[in-house]
């Protein structure tokens, strides 16, 4: 197992035995919001780089894990977040991913417009036309 792959279970393994303490301890400190930040864009950054099909599917489930727990904090700890995973993000989507990982990434990305303030929840997301062929 690779040395991404294992701190970044860590984290995700933390994360999940200690949901209910995330906005108390680990945004106490903008050090923490920062070692959380890195740890979770080096394993999007890894995510990137693997070759194997197969490695990347093991990571699939992980990735869902950090996007999903990352879409329930406020806006204000979101916007940290996504400000240093937007990059990696935008070359995750070339991939060929599964319908529930496409699925989180789109609910992400609409909130990303909601924080930044570059779109509105009462206006319709535009759709490509040829996207419905």
């Amino acid at each position: 197992m690779s040395h991404n792959f294992c701190r970044f279970w860590h984290c995700c393994q933390y994360w999940e035995r200690n949901t209910f303490k995330w906005n108390a301890v680990h945004f106490l400190s903008n050090d923490l919001c920062v070692c959380h930040c890195s740890v979770c864009s080096e394993a999007l950054t890894y995510f990137i780089t693997v070759n194997s099909e197969s490695h990347r599917e093991a990571w699939t489930n992980l990735l869902m894990l950090l996007l999903t727990k990352t879409l329930k904090v406020t806006d204000g700890k979101f916007k940290a977040h996504a400000s240093k995973y937007y990059p990696q993000l935008c070359e995750i989507m070339q991939f060929d991913l599964i319908p529930e990982l496409r699925a989180v990434l789109r609910r992400f990305f609409l909130r990303i417009g909601v924080v930044f303030k570059i779109w509105s929840p009462e206006e319709e997301p535009q759709v490509n036309s040829m996207s419905r062929l």
